[in-house]
């Protein structure tokens, strides 16, 4: 559709939905290098980039997906849906827990209208952006905390926990 990445408004959106329905399914899902050539497209400057990776099946390279999601959380938000009763879940919660976000899964196609409407309201505007994390009084190792982009509404800032503690701490969030 694009060679770089392009502006999110109407002209683009009905784009792109061309490009898609004039898509021809047939299986075997090539999502790992349908990642890599996302990423690899230019990225505009202070641009929040936002990836939804759709799913109908199965796909099997789970954790070279991961992986590289992962690694790009600082260039890009990823967002998972899957739609369709054989929809692998590992994955595609596995691709919103490493894209620090959250699943959309419909099994159900008389649901799909309902969650499309969440999954919309969820990504379509982010409320942080350009973030810079510096943590105060605890410290905080790989895998603990991840760099990202942007925060979209009602997307969780931090996960995990101390069982039973409490932990005297500052949590400096910056945005521009």
């Amino acid at each position: 559709m694009a060679t770089e990445s392009v502006a999110a408004n109407p002209e683009n959106i009905n784009k792109a939905i061309s490009f898609i329905d004039r898509q021809q399914g047939s299986g075997g899902t090539e999502l790992l290098p349908a990642l890599e050539k996302a990423l690899s497209l230019k990225a505009s400057e202070n641009i929040a980039r936002s990836f939804v990776i759709l799913t109908d099946g199965f796909v099997d390279i789970e954790k070279e997906s991961f992986d590289l999601v992962r690694q790009n959380l600082g260039k890009a938000n990823f967002f998972a849906f899957g739609i369709g009763t054989s929809v692998n879940r590992f994955l595609m919660e596995g691709l919103a827990h490493a894209g620090a976000g959250e699943a959309f899964i419909v099994e159900n196609p008389a649901l799909a209208p309902v969650m499309a409407a969440k999954f919309r309201n969820y990504n379509e505007s982010p409320v942080l952006t350009n973030i810079n994390i510096s943590y105060q009084g605890f410290d905080v190792y790989a895998g603990q905390t991840h760099e990202k982009k942007s925060f979209c509404h009602s997307q969780p800032f931090l996960s995990g926990s101390q069982a039973n503690r409490v932990i005297p701490m500052v949590l400096c969030v910056d945005s521009y």
